[in-house]
C-alpha cells in the first residue's frame, strides 16, 4: 500500500503496560500533530487510582494528551465491541495480563465492531 494515506484521527490503544506506554510516548505526539487523538483503554483501577504507582501512570498519560478510558477487559465481548466501534484504529498492547482467552475475545470484538485497522 505504498503511497496510501491512512487517516489516523482516532486511535485506541488497549493497555498501558510496558509495551503500551512505549507506544504511546512515540505515537501520541505524532497523531496529535496531525490533528488526531489517542485514547488508551486501561483497567478501572488505573483510570481512577488512589495515590501511588497507578496515579503516576495516569498523570503521565494525561501529560501526553492521551484520553484515558477505564474498562474491564473481563467484560462481555459485546461490551468491548460497543466500545471499539467508536475507533477506526485499535492497537492491542494488552499482553496476557487479563487472562487466558482475552486476546481472542478482543480480536472477536474488533471484528464484530468492524474496526478498520487492528
Amino acid at each position: 500500500m505504498e503511497g496510501t494515506k491512512v487517516d489516523l484521527k482516532e486511535i485506541l490503544v488497549v493497555g498501558a503496560g510496558e509495551l503500551g506506554m512505549a507506544l504511546l510516548w512515540s505515537l501520541a505526539p505524532k497523531v496529535q500533530a496531525a490533528g488526531g487523538s489517542v485514547s488508551v483503554l486501561v483497567s478501572p483501577k488505573t483510570a481512577n487510582p488512589p495515590p501511588g504507582p497507578h496515579a503516576t501512570k495516569l498523570q503521565q498519560l494525561r501529560s501526553l494528551g492521551v484520553k484515558v478510558v477505564g474498562f474491564n477487559l473481563g467484560a462481555e465481548e459485546g461490551s468491548l465491541a460497543a466500545l471499539f466501534q467508536h475507533f477506526p484504529t485499535v492497537v492491542n498492547c494488552s499482553g496476557f495480563v487479563a487472562g487466558r482467552g482475552t486476546q481472542l475475545k478482543i480480536t472477536r470484538a474488533v471484528l464484530q465492531a468492524k474496526v478498520e485497522r487492528y
